[in-house]
């Protein structure tokens, strides 16, 4: 089955609005890969920020790999 990251963006969007630390975290990694969305270093650095200032325990991790 394929995954349609298009749709997965629209609700970690939908969730990241009520800041959801684990749906700002994932809109970081579909900014990172390119996955439903195009490649964003930028967008991906302001989600992982986000989620890490929200206590996600990965997002500190992705925010030092960036370096």
């Amino acid at each position: 089955m394929k995954k349609d990251f298009t749709k997965a963006v629209y609700w970690y969007k939908k969730a990241a609005r009520k800041k959801d630390p684990k749906a700002l975290y994932n809109l970081g990694l579909c900014y990172k890969y390119g996955d439903g969305v195009l490649k964003s270093l930028y967008w991906t650095k302001y989600y992982f920020e986000k989620a890490n200032k929200l206590g996600h325990k990965n997002a500190k991790k992705q925010l030092v790999s960036l370096r």
